[in-house]
């Protein structure tokens, strides 16, 4: 497993005296730094040597990111504490996302690098998971305020006394024909509605976060659970997404217009 370093202190150079002997003889050759994804002159840490002592000094970022590829990573925690008093960024989050012109503020607010090797990080440390579901539940909540989108999709059905769109012959025969059911016809055809693979993923990720929030009940407020509970009825008549890695095309551009222009 690799070793996670953690950093409590934003803009405070701290030494990192608890790394092993390996990852030093690592780093002890050279500087690692990470700039942010959409402002690369500006970084986010850099980790550096100063004769004998190895050192970080981290910017405005809270996450986790490689040091050493599957050897060492750092871990940027949020200032949360001040003195007994617990700061509610969840409940600053939620509110702050309740007026739809500070869409024009999240540009940039998260970065996941994919092509990266998964870094683990004890389950009470995952702050960045309840953020992204207070993100999603609130964007979701405007699209279903504004109503699912319909489109054309392919519906296969068993359908009784009548043909609709194409036959699918061979399904006909082993379903219908062998099994006397001479009144039924399956058929394939095209349907306009809301059960379209975008409407399925979203349901998806709705059970998911639904699922998540049930197995972590500390971040379960009153309000991710309102905003949970407002979006699962508009997804009752849509089914769930059966192949998880679907691309899913979204006009996601259009949309942000659109709410830019209903906030103005």
């Amino acid at each position: 497993m690799a070793e996670l370093v953690y950093i409590s202190e934003q803009h405070v150079r701290k030494h990192l005296d608890s790394l092993s002997d390996e990852i030093k003889a690592v780093l002890v050759d050279a500087q690692y730094t990470k700039a942010f994804h959409h402002k690369t002159d500006l970084l986010c840490f850099g980790i550096y040597k100063d004769e004998q002592t190895i050192s970080v000094d981290s910017n405005y970022f809270i996450g986790v990111d490689w040091i050493v590829p599957q050897k060492a990573a750092i871990y940027v925690e949020p200032k949360l504490n001040k003195e007994s008093r617990e700061v509610d960024f969840l409940g600053m989050l939620l509110t702050s996302l309740e007026a739809t012109e500070n869409l024009n503020h999240l540009d940039g607010l998260f970065h996941v690098d994919y092509d990266q090797p998964w870094i683990t990080i004890p389950t009470q440390k995952d702050l960045l998971s309840p953020i992204l579901i207070i993100q999603f539940l609130k964007l979701t909540q405007r699209i279903v305020r504004k109503g699912l989108k319909k489109s054309y999709y392919r519906v296969t059905e068993n359908l009784n006394s009548k043909v609709k769109g194409k036959i699918l012959v061979g399904e006909q025969i082993k379903e219908n024909i062998v099994k006397n059911r001479l009144t039924n016809t399956i058929c394939n055809y095209q349907y306009y509605g809301i059960n379209n693979p975008e409407n399925q993923f979203l349901k998806l990720v709705i059970q998911f976060v639904s699922s998540w929030l049930s197995t972590n009940e500390y971040f379960l407020g009153s309000q991710l659970l309102s905003l949970l509970q407002y979006c699962r009825p508009a997804f009752e008549h849509v089914a769930i997404l059966d192949n998880k890695h679907q691309k899913i095309h979204c006009k996601k551009i259009h949309f942000i217009k659109n709410m830019k222009r209903q906030s103005k």
